[in-house]
Parts: C-alpha cells; sequence; structure tokens
C-alpha cells in the first residue's frame, strides 16, 4: 500500500493548513509556520519517518488552531 501525504489539513471553520514537501529548512527536518499555515517536510525523508514528521508538525497547526478559534 502506498501512503501518499495530505497536500491539504483542513480543520473546522476554514482553517486549512498546506504541505509542503521539499529540501531540508535550516537545518530541519520539518516546520510548522503559523504565519502562512503551512507544514514544511524534508522530502528525502524515508517515508515512515516523514508521516512522523507530519504527526508532530500537525500537532503544532493543531495547537495553533486551538489558539485562532478561541480568539475568532
Amino acid at each position: 500500500m502506498i501512503w501518499r501525504l495530505p497536500k491539504l489539513i483542513s480543520f473546522p471553520w476554514g482553517y486549512d493548513v498546506k504541505v509542503i514537501q521539499g529540501p531540508s529548512i535550516e537545518d530541519d527536518w520539518g516546520e510548522y509556520d503559523p504565519d502562512t499555515r503551512t507544514i514544511y517536510l524534508t522530502k528525502s525523508l524515508p517515508p515512515a519517518e516523514k508521516r512522523g514528521l507530519l504527526l508532530h508538525e500537525i500537532d503544532h497547526a493543531y495547537a495553533d488552531w486551538k489558539l485562532w478559534a478561541a480568539q475568532n
């Protein structure tokens, strides 16, 4: 089975987070940018590590969404 990473993660009330794969970002394998609502992942990682990293960055996006939802 092939697990494809999503290109977009949608939280309730229109809070969408993009997922972009590319080269490593400043010696980091992944990052969540709350200003652009974007998760950046290093494309060269093995699939299992990339999925684990995506889940970690989704935790950051979820925390940011909760703050956004409480303030709006």
